[in-house]
């Protein structure tokens, strides 16, 4: 053998004892253990959190983006238990106080506003007298006897019984 060769194995003697080593060796740590603590008497985190304010949560249910005259519906969507037709019955007869007087939100067509998206533009359209709420409808969709020709982003143009109609927003006064 050569005197490099006998090197060159002595290095790779030392060099796996060394891992060897490093592997089983373990180094050591004090034991980490937490106080024992009562839980019920530790005092509270110290991170701020602000309180809700009743009278904005109220205006912000009460608020629509699309129609500042909008008020609150009468009774908040509960969604029903399968099976419970009292329920059902009980939100199926429900009318509004005011169900007499007919408001210019329930006139129809409407348009309470326009978006734009990643698909193009939609508008939130109240087009049927027999649905109680709008619809987000895109260029070409139905609903009731109109139907959506074209989305500006100010207006809206349907077609309908009384032919072609257009929709214009409302700026808020104020």
């Amino acid at each position: 053998m050569t005197r490099l060769e006998l090197a060159l194995r002595a290095l790779t003697a030392i060099f796996v004892l060394s891992a060897l080593g490093a592997l089983l060796w373990r180094p050591a740590t004090g034991a980490l253990r937490a106080p024992d603590a009562d839980f019920d008497a530790a005092p509270a985190p110290s991170v701020a959190v602000a309180a809700a304010d009743p009278a904005t949560t109220e205006s912000i249910i009460a608020a629509n983006i699309f129609s500042p005259s909008r008020t609150p519906p009468a009774a908040r969507y509960q969604p029903l238990a399968i099976g419970d037709d009292a329920a059902a019955a009980e939100v199926a007869n429900a009318a509004p106080a005011d169900a007499t007087m007919v408001d210019a939100e329930d006139a129809v067509p409407r348009l309470y506003g326009v978006i734009a998206g990643p698909h193009g533009r939609a508008a939130l359209l109240r087009l049927d007298p027999d649905a109680p709420d709008a619809q987000l409808l895109r260029e070409g969709e139905s609903s009731g006897s109109y139907r959506v020709v074209r989305i500006n982003e100010q207006s809206v143009v349907l077609t309908g019984p009384a032919g072609r109609v257009e929709l214009r927003l409302i700026r808020p006064e104020g």
